[in-house]
């Protein structure tokens, strides 16, 4: 591929290497509407699902649903209007109205999905608790549907995807205020706040998450299979394939990989690793920079690709936005050492080129905040959005649903695409505390905007731990990795749902190859 190419044929994955499934390889002619945090985006959808009348339809599947969620917040609200925003009235004046709501969530223990299904059970609103997946699996896809017929006959399907659940702890504004009511926190949450990105679509990709949402409604089948089946859905979409936006957009997935005839996933026979092959495939193609936003950044094969990229093209910047450490305290143990090896290898390689940072909320005494965002953005030209996160378990294990997006419609200077630049300057300028007309075009002088910037006071954006004057050392970092039971890593923590005649991930302890 030549430099600069925008052709979504260079970037995205091509039909041979995808494999068999049910959806086109990408579509064209989409809107997508970025959100970054999830204030626009929880109102966008308490608009909607209000708008929502007898014979439309709402299809949610996610890792969690909180019913007492207030989708409106921030001072333009009144408290009754925050009140009455509760996802779960929603849902329910919808169910009265006539509206025709399915509703799929994850059978993961640390949630109170089990709860939330009772209660929708008892409003007559169908909802499945889902644990049809391999031993310590999660269904983690994040996918809202809205269809909203119009009065003519005309009608519109509105689509959501993203890193954000409807879910406490989620709400947030770019700004990070220091106001904590309207973030309706836990009491284990991250104090400073919570970023993150996801993304409302329009057009035929809508289809592909319908597809992607009926196959698991549809599936009864082990382990795990649903005691009660619930009726099955007729697929409603082709009808409602309007586009009219200038977005070329690829779906990706990860299901795992299943020894047993009996328990695979008849969607994904051999399993689906798009999302994985996706991101990898487009770090091995940038020439001008690498931007991440993940929660774990631990995969081993990311390491190996950023630095493969890394010596192949002396111009290369990598960037990456990492929370302080998982927010899950067992995987923390495990994690955040196997994260600062990989990170110290790549500085090491990278010769200045590689910067990593975490945030911190100046209005809260720089109180963490959290980075939920699985994101990336390649050249100005391609953009992925998801839920696939940047370790093993889901990159091939759990259930995962990402977006990859190249702009038809160019920057003036011909070689990049709108899009995947106003979303880099959007999120940096957000981190580094710029309008983004003040962020560089040019990816090198950005790189060093990034280094300047998080040496501030006020700033949102640090430097992460190992990049401290007293950094980890590698034999420290081996040692503890050494020490910890890395079967229980393997199986539980970061499992591999691979075929098992494909090349196995390297587990840790692990080193990236240096090139």
């Amino acid at each position: 591929m030549p430099p600069f190419s925008t052709e979504p044929q260079d970037w995205f994955l091509s039909p041979d290497e995808i494999g068999s499934r049910g959806l086109p390889a990408f579509t064209s002619n989409n809107v997508v509407i970025p959100y970054v945090d999830a204030k626009e985006y929880m109102k966008d959808v308490h608009d909607l699902i209000r708008a929502t009348r007898v014979g439309d339809y709402i299809y949610l599947a996610g890792l969690e649903l909180s019913l007492d969620l207030r989708l409106l917040g921030g001072s333009e609200f009144t408290e009754q209007q925050k009140k009455d925003s509760q996802i779960g009235k929603l849902l329910e004046a919808a169910h009265s109205r006539g509206v025709y709501v399915r509703i799929l969530l994850s059978g993961d223990l640390a949630t109170d999905n089990e709860e939330v299904c009772e209660y929708l059970d008892t409003l007559g609103i169908t909802c499945i608790i889902d644990r049809r997946q391999p031993l310590a699996g999660t269904p983690h896809q994040k996918i809202l549907l809205i269809l909203i017929n119009h009065d003519g006959g005309s009608k519109t399907l509105h689509g959501f995807c993203g890193g954000i659940d409807l879910a406490l702890n989620r709400y947030d504004e770019s700004g990070h205020p220091a106001a904590e009511e309207d973030r309706q926190p836990t009491k284990d949450a991250y104090k400073g706040g919570w970023h993150d990105v996801h993304c409302r679509l329009l057009g035929p990709v809508c289809c592909d998450l319908e597809a992607t949402f009926l196959e698991r409604w549809n599936d009864p089948h082990d382990p795990s299979s649903l005691d009660n089946p619930p009726e099955k859905i007729e697929r409603q979409c082709d009808a409602l394939a309007v586009g009219g936006g200038a977005l070329h957009v690829q779906v990706l997935r990860t299901y795992a990989c299943r020894s047993n005839p009996q328990n695979r996933y008849p969607f994904a026979p051999f399993g689906e690793f798009t999302a994985r092959n996706a991101v990898l495939k487009a770090i091995n193609l940038a020439r001008e920079y690498i931007y991440i936003e993940d929660q774990y950044f631990v995969s081993n094969e990311v390491a190996d690709a950023l630095l493969l990229s890394l010596a192949l093209h002396p111009e290369l910047r990598i960037i990456v936005v990492v929370p302080p450490e998982p927010d899950n305290a067992i995987a923390a143990i495990y994690m955040k050492p196997h994260q600062g090896l990989l990170i110290e290898q790549i500085l090491r390689a990278a010769e200045g080129r590689f910067a990593i940072f975490q945030l911190r909320n100046p209005a809260l005494q720089d109180a963490s905040i959290y980075v939920h965002s699985k994101t990336v953005i390649v050249d100005d030209v391609w953009v992925e959005i998801g839920s696939m996160n940047m370790n093993r378990r889901s990159m091939t294990h759990d259930q995962e649903i990402s977006l990859s997006m190249i702009d038809a419609i160019l920057t003036p200077d011909g070689n990049h695409c709108r899009f995947a630049r106003e979303l880099r300057l959007r999120l940096w300028a957000e981190h580094l505390g710029l309008d983004p007309s003040e962020i560089a075009v040019d990816p090198v002088a950005g790189f060093e905007q990034w280094k300047e910037r998080s040496q501030l006071a006020g700033v949102r954006a640090k430097r992460h731990f190992v990049e401290l004057d007293d950094p980890f050392e590698l034999s420290t970092l081996t040692t503890m990795l050494s020490n910890l039971p890395i079967p229980f890593y393997n199986k539980i923590i970061d499992p591999q749902g691979l075929c098992r005649d494909k090349k196995s991930i390297p587990p840790p302890p692990y080193r990236p190859r240096s090139f």
